[in-house]
């Protein structure tokens, strides 16, 4: 996160393209939206690094693009616009961190979680939004994001995989002895962490 000055300079500074970007990218705002829609989002992905794409890209991508429009919309006094904006964001991140499967879906949600933060702090400073704009935001803020939950949630998922990646038929760990199984588990958690 940049200082407010420094981030309210790059926007002034950048106004034009940003807009531009804004207006041409309807597809990301309505993909925001669309996820927004749901109460839930769930992450089909399989949990080993290499079956999936670098998702992390268009998502980290959209937020910012939503941080920076609703920066803009504050600078332009028109705070209630500029939080509901960056409200969307923070809701589809907030809801895609509990069911991430991999160490670096789950910290990319959480870092994109804190960006929208940090924009939401600029709106809020810069543009002063009506009370029912900030009801409705820390209503959201509100709405069952247990972070303890979702941190035993992700460790018990990272559990299964790993024993399942080392208790299947034709898996790595096939030749090795029962009794030894048990102590593989932490090590392939260990190694998911690492290259994921």
């Amino acid at each position: 996160p940049v200082a407010a000055d420094e981030w309210r300079l790059f926007l002034v500074n950048n106004r034009a393209p940003i807009l531009a970007e804004w207006s041409a990218r309807t597809d990301l705002q309505q993909w925001f939206a669309t996820l927004d829609a749901f109460e839930a989002i769930g992450d089909t992905q399989p949990a080993r690094g290499f079956y999936y794409p670098r998702w992390t890209d268009p998502l980290e991508y959209t937020v910012y693009l939503h941080c920076a429009r609703a920066s803009l919309l504050a600078i332009d006094g028109r705070g209630d616009e500029a939080l509901a904006v960056v409200q969307t964001a923070l809701s589809v991140c907030r809801k895609l961190q509990p069911a991430a499967r991999t160490p670096q879906r789950f910290a990319t949600a959480h870092k994109m979680q804190r960006t929208c933060q940090d924009a939401a702090r600029f709106v809020v400073h810069v543009s002063s939004p009506s009370r029912p704009a900030l009801q409705a935001f820390a209503a959201m803020l509100d709405s069952g994001n247990d972070q303890a939950a979702q941190w035993r949630q992700f460790i018990m998922t990272r559990c299964e995989d790993a024993r399942a990646a080392s208790a299947g038929p034709d898996r790595r760990f096939a030749g090795v002895p029962l009794v030894f199984r048990p102590f593989l588990v932490p090590i392939v958690i260990l190694q998911q962490c690492l290259f994921n």
